[in-house]
C-alpha cells in the first residue's frame, strides 16, 4: 500500500499560525495599556505563504506530463474552489456587521456592495482604488493568487531552473526590497509605484516554499532516513525553531529589539517547513487518526477569515459607550465573538451550499442543453 501523501502536521501548524494572527490582531485594541499577546503575530502569515508555494511546486512535479491538468488557470480555480464559499460568506458577514454599525439605508448598503467587487473577486491586492474593503485579513489570499498567477507559469516553463535557484532569487530579491521600504515584514497595503508591498511580500513568501520544496526534494532523493537518534535531533531542533519564533512574535517588541528581527525569522520559517516536510521528526509516521487535523485545517481557515470584524465591533461599542475595557475583558468577549462569527461563516456555508446542490442543476437543465456526441 502506497504512503499516504497527507501530511496530518501541517494541518496543526496551519491552525497554530491562525492563532498567532488571531491574536495579533488584539493588538487593535483600544486600550489603554497598549498591552497584547503575539504583537509581531503577522509573520505568521509568512509560514501560510511558505507552505503555498512548497505545495504550487509539488504540483508542477507531480502533473508535468498531463498539459491540461497542469494549466495556471486550472491550478488557481482549484485553490480558489476549495476557500471561496467560506471566504465569500465571511464577507457577506462583515459586510452585514459594517452596514449596521454605519446606520445605512437600502441604497447605501446596494452602493457599498457594488463598490466591493474588488474583495468579492479576489482583486483587493490588484492595485484598482476604486473598491471598498469589509474584511482586513483577506489581503493575504488577494496577494498570495497574484503570486501564484505569476509564479505557476515561470516555475512550469523554466522548471529546472527556477525550483533549483530562479525562486531563491526572487525571495530575496522580493525581501531586499521590501527591506529597502520598511524595517518590518508587517507590509500589506501599502503602495509603492505599481504595486503593493504586500504583493511583493506573497511572490518572495511563495518563492521561498517553492525553494524548501527542492530542498525536500533532494533530501527524498539521496534517500536520507533519520535513526532514532536523528529523528530525536530533528524533533529537539523543531521545538528550538518554533520557540524561537514565537519568542520573536511576543518578546522582541516588548525588548526594543529592532524590527529587523522580522527577516531573521525567515530563516527559522525556512529551516522549519523543511524539516517538517521531509518527514525528518518521523511524527508524520505516528500520528495513527489524522482526520481530525484536516478538521484544523478548515478551523483554521474560518478563523482567519471571521475574527477582524469582531475587534472592530468590540471597539466601536466601546467608543460608543465611552468605556475603558482591560486587555483581558476585551479578549474575553473577542474570543466568544469570533466563534460565533465561525458558526455563522459556517451555517451560512452550508445553507448556500444546500441551495446550490438542490437547485443548481435545476437552473443549469433550463439555461443550457448537452451537444450530442458522436
Amino acid at each position: 500500500m502506497p504512503k499516504s501523501k497527507y501530511n496530518p502536521e501541517i494541518d496543526f501548524w496551519k491552525l497554530v499560525f491562525a492563532v498567532a494572527i488571531f491574536l495579533f490582531h488584539s493588538s487593535k485594541f483600544i486600550t489603554s495599556s497598549g498591552w497584547s499577546l503575539f504583537n509581531r503575530g503577522y509573520l505568521a502569515v509568512e509560514f501560510f505563504f511558505i507552505v503555498s508555494g512548497y505545495f504550487l511546486a509539488m504540483t508542477i512535479r507531480e502533473k508535468e506530463d498531463d498539459a491540461a491538468q497542469n494549466s495556471c488557470w486550472v491550478y488557481l480555480l482549484h485553490k480558489i474552489k476549495a476557500f471561496y464559499l467560506y471566504y465569500f460568506c465571511a464577507f457577506i458577514i462583515s459586510f452585514t456587521v459594517r452596514q449596521w454599525i454605519l446606520s445605512a439605508d437600502v441604497i447605501t448598503v446596494i452602493k457599498n456592495f457594488l463598490l466591493s467587487w474588488n474583495e468579492i473577486f479576489l482583486l483587493k491586492m490588484g492595485g484598482i482604488t476604486s473598491g471598498r474593503y469589509y474584511n482586513g485579513p483577506t489581503w493575504y489570499i488577494s496577494a498570495m493568487l497574484i503570486a501564484m498567477a505569476v509564479l505557476y507559469p515561470l516555475a512550469k516553463k523554466w522548471k529546472t531552473y527556477f525550483l533549483n535557484i530562479g525562486a531563491l532569487l526572487i525571495s530575496i530579491c522580493g525581501y531586499a526590497l521590501i527591506s529597502q521600504y520598511s524595517n518590518s515584514l508587517n507590509v500589506a497595503e501599502e503602495w509603492q509605484g505599481i504595486i503593493y508591498l504586500g504583493v511583493i511580500r506573497a511572490v518572495a513568501g511563495v518563492s521561498l516554499g517553492i525553494f524548501c520544496n527542492e530542498c525536500c526534494e533532494q533530501i527524498k532523493r539521496k534517500g536520507l532516513r533519520t535513526t532514532a537518534l536523528g529523528k530525536s535531533i530533528f524533533l529537539v531542533l523543531e521545538i528550538v525553531l518554533i520557540i524561537s519564533l514565537f519568542g520573536i512574535m511576543n518578546f522582541t517588541e516588548y525588548l526594543n529589539l529592532n524590527r529587523y528581527f522580522d527577516y531573521v525569522s525567515l530563516f527559522l520559517f525556512f529551516i522549519f517547513t523543511v524539516i517538517l516536510f521531509s518527514g525528518l521528526t518521523g511524527i508524520k509516521e505516528k500520528l495513527k487518526k489524522p482526520g481530525i487535523f484536516k478538521m484544523f485545517s478548515r478551523f483554521s481557515l474560518l478563523l482567519y477569515l471571521n475574527h477582524r470584524i469582531v475587534v472592530y465591533y468590540l471597539n466601536y461599542i466601546t467608543t460608543d459607550m465611552e468605556a475603558e475595557w482591560s486587555y483581558r475583558h476585551y479578549m474575553f468577549y473577542y474570543v466568544i465573538g469570533t466563534l460565533l462569527m465561525i458558526f455563522c461563516c459556517w451555517g451560512l456555508s452550508r445553507i448556500v451550499r444546500f441551495v446550490g446542490v438542490k437547485f443548481g442543476s435545476k437552473i443549469k437543465s433550463k439555461m443550457f442543453k448537452e451537444s450530442l456526441r458522436n
